[in-house]
């Protein structure tokens, strides 16, 4: 499946949706796993004027500071350096609300030196194996040489470029953010801005899965209403059915996933599903983010498929992610009641789908 691979729009207005046979295949994965496409996007964007960095403003708090340094150590590998300082980095995390930088299961955020994804086949799925370090032109793969042969033997797929590195990574295990110094050949042809616009990017996508966990035992309450992990990722399921265009060239990698049925069982449509929150997410709160054909552009101007867009002017994912954003993260409890999904997450869009 390739990237040109789309279907034609009625009206010219909705955002591709690639063709597929619902298996991530090779091909797939290699044109999704590049990031110069949405770099030169963060590039458009940072230039200008009605879009440029993200603005942190009121959001930076004493209180939410107090909560991050508390909580979380930020750390550097081998002297690496992130497109973003330390205290950048704490300004986008301000960005989030008091109480999910309270329950979030974060910490520390570790700046590796340059590393690439390496990918493998699972039954009939080629994805994301794990992080293969780059240290003094010698490939890495858990700390060790890797030895010829070691890719074919071990049915592992070499990055193809500099650009197809690995941006960041939440390690669950340990409660920690990767974030990855960029090769060389990206730091010296990326504008610097734009860089630090992509890291403010993974740093909120990857924040997501410190908070959205099956394991955290938390709900996000919206509009006094308690929403549990279930429930969240089973509505945002039905809007993807319904507005299929990826939110970037990267959670499109998991687009041909997301036609699975809901089951939480299925390791697949869970990861699919939160790929596409986080960089939806991102993109909501940043104001704006890279598309999969390497655009520019506000997810608030964008018809991701549906009904929605036409009818009252914004998509019902992002109607969906802007609720999501309001909602104050507090710990579960036994025996709460879990209300009609409908009633829970209103907007202008719910009548419009």
């Amino acid at each position: 499946m390739k990237l040109d691979d789309v279907q034609p729009a009625d009206d010219g207005a909705i955002d591709p949706v690639p063709q597929h046979t619902g298996v991530v295949d090779p091909e797939w994965l290699k044109d999704h796993l590049n990031m110069e496409i949405a770099l030169r996007a963060y590039e458009q964007g940072v230039a200008d004027p009605f879009m440029g960095p993200a603005v942190i403003g009121d959001r930076k708090t004493a209180d939410k500071l107090s909560v991050i340094e508390d909580k979380i150590r930020i750390q550097h590998i081998d002297a690496a350096q992130f497109p973003l300082n330390d205290d950048e980095i704490k300004e986008v995390l301000c960005l989030f609300p008091e109480s999910w930088l309270q329950h979030a299961r974060l910490k520390t955020v570790t700046v590796r030196p340059p590393a690439h994804f390496v990918t493998k086949q699972y039954g009939d799925h080629h994805f994301v194996a794990g992080i293969e370090d780059w240290h003094q032109g010698k490939k890495r793969y858990n700390g060790q040489e890797i030895p010829d042969g070691y890719y074919m033997e071990n049915g592992l797929t070499p990055p193809a470029s500099d650009f197809h590195y690995a941006p960041g990574q939440y390690m669950g295990s340990t409660d920690d953010i990767l974030l990855f110094q960029e090769p060389s050949g990206v730091q010296e042809s990326v504008n610097a801005d734009a860089r630090k616009q992509y890291g403010r990017e993974l740093i909120v996508h990857e924040f997501l899965h410190a908070v959205l966990r099956e394991d955290a035992d938390l709900v996000f309450q919206i509009d006094g209403v308690p929403l549990d992990y279930a429930s969240i990722l089973g509505e945002f399921h039905k809007i993807c059915q319904r507005e299929q265009a990826s939110t970037s060239e990267y959670s499109e990698l998991y687009a041909p996933l997301l036609h699975r049925p809901f089951d939480l069982k299925d390791f697949w449509v869970k990861m699919g599903l939160q790929e596409e929150l986080g960089e939806l997410l991102s993109s909501t709160m940043l104001g704006w983010g890279a598309t999969p054909k390497g655009e520019a552009k506000k997810p608030t101007e964008r018809d991701f498929g549906g009904t929605a867009f036409k009818k009252v002017g914004k998509s019902e994912k992002v109607a969906f992610a802007e609720k999501l954003l309001t909602a104050t993260v507090i710990k579960n409890e036994v025996g709460m009641v879990q209300g009609d999904i409908a009633n829970r997450v209103n907007s202008a869009t719910d009548t419009a789908s």
